[in-house]
């Protein structure tokens, strides 16, 4: 079971949902805490809905503040407490025995903060009463960071995630990993109860180009950790808006390949385009053929030995020049020949020739042919 927890300092911009949808796509958490999401009312139900994740639970925004929970229906949630500040649940499921999340978001608002930290009678204090541990973490040493140049530079370990010696002792190899920061001046963190399954999951990327540069990224922020330079914080700049650059040309294809109208999408939604894609491949795919007379001819079975049979190597020599007919649909689902355009494909053998020829008639293409014609 994975949980990521971010504060993304606004939901609603399309940089902030492409960023996101990867980080479901690759780390797939049951659980996805959002903080500051800057969004309410109705489009906030609109923008969880189209994440894909069947359950959710909002903390309208007061100020900069808003808390959103969101989990698959695998596991089985009872909602506790919510407060502008804070969310507590219960979970269960996964052959799991229940335990209590809490999700706490201090407000940037003095005020509110101060009404919290009252609540918790000083929240240092209130850490070493319930007992609760640091789970450390991995990666980049600061889960914030501010400023566009050296001078300006600030970081910090805002976000952290704690737990008591009870969830420890279910969750022994549970641990922390914070994700590369990309469209925040967050990092978002990752929560792994079992991470020996969780990177057995995480070899499966697709994107190779999305996993180099978000893995350029997590090295150039783990040496701004260390050193802050001018020179980093130029190419941390510059791979973040790379990776943007990926994700947004990765939605343009699969929206080129499904041929919908992008406006009537709603959204750039690259869900909707991969399945969109494949009904219009489904579509193309042709299962049976009328003859002249409108219907369906029989295979009989005593041609079927003769169609079955295996290609033997002189049949392959004998056809190694034959070109290729391919059937392309002019309908949807065609069920006749007169709604096929035949192509003819050519084999290697053809191209190869046609390039000798062509390179070998080029120097004398002019003297045999006159310029008149």
């Amino acid at each position: 079971m994975n949980v990521i927890a971010w504060n993304c300092q606004g939901a609603a911009s399309r940089k902030f949902y492409r960023t996101l949808k990867q980080f479901l796509s690759v780390y797939k958490p049951v659980i996805l805490c959002l903080l500051e999401p800057k969004v309410s009312g109705v489009q906030a139900d609109s923008i969880c809905s189209r994440l894909g994740i069947e359950e959710w639970l909002r903390v309208e925004a007061f100020g900069f503040t808003g808390i959103w929970v969101l989990w698959r229906d695998t596991i089985s949630v009872d909602i506790l407490t919510t407060h502008p500040q804070f969310v507590n649940i219960r979970v269960g499921g996964n052959n799991t025995q229940l335990w209590t999340f809490s999700l706490v978001y201090g407000s940037p608002l003095a005020s509110l903060r101060r009404e919290l930290f009252s609540r918790c009678a000083g929240f240092v204090d209130w850490i070493h009463k319930e007992g609760l541990l640091d789970f450390g973490y991995s990666r980049s040493k600061y889960t914030w960071v501010r400023g566009q140049n050296h001078s300006t530079f600030k970081g910090a370990r805002l976000d952290r995630a704690l737990c008591n010696m009870d969830w420890r002792i279910q969750f022994p190899n549970a641990d922390v990993v914070h994700l590369p920061r990309v469209t925040s001046d967050h990092n978002p963190l990752l929560v792994r109860m079992d991470p020996h399954k969780a990177d057995v999951a995480e070899r499966y990327f697709k994107y190779n180009a999305k996993k180099h540069v978000l893995a350029r990224i997590e090295g150039v922020q783990r040496s701004l950790a260390i050193h802050t330079n001018q020179n980093l914080l130029r190419l941390d700049q510059k791979l973040r808006k790379e990776l943007e650059d990926i994700l947004y040309q990765e939605e343009l294809l699969w929206f080129q390949r499904s041929r919908e109208v992008w406006i009537a999408s709603g959204d750039r939604n690259t869900r909707y385009y991969h399945t969109a894609t494949a009904v219009k491949k489904g579509s193309s795919r042709i299962s049976s053929l009328k003859d002249d007379e409108g219907n369906f001819p029989p295979l009989y079975q005593s041609t079927w030995m003769y169609i079955n049979s295996p290609v033997s190597p002189e049949e392959i020599k004998e056809g190694c020049n034959n070109t290729i007919l391919v059937l392309i649909p002019k309908a949807s689902s065609p069920d006749s020949v007169k709604q096929l355009r035949p192509i003819g494909l050519c084999n290697i053998v053809y191209k190869i020739l046609t390039i000798v020829m062509t390179k070998r008639l080029k120097p004398v293409v002019r003297s045999l042919i006159a310029v008149i014609k």
